[in-house]
């Protein structure tokens, strides 16, 4: 449910690294979801999220745009 097209939707939506996804979460009043991005992959990407292992902080700045996002 992430992979393919869907990722290629994820990418656009928080960039390709922590930079990116700070940028976008810095601009987050802004940010429309890409075309064809359901809630339903938006949950299943939270949940890996929530089970990856996230040294560089990447993915909690991911998390926390899809927390801004849900709201």
């Amino acid at each position: 449910m992430v992979g393919g097209e869907n990722a290629a939707r994820l990418r656009q939506l928080f960039g390709t690294n922590e930079k990116g996804a700070q940028a976008v979460l810095e601009n987050i009043k802004n940010v429309e979801l890409p075309e064809g991005l359901t809630k339903e992959t938006i949950q299943a990407y939270r949940e890996l999220i929530n089970r990856v292992p996230n040294p560089r902080g990447t993915q909690a700045i991911r998390a926390q745009i899809l927390d801004h996002l849900s709201k």
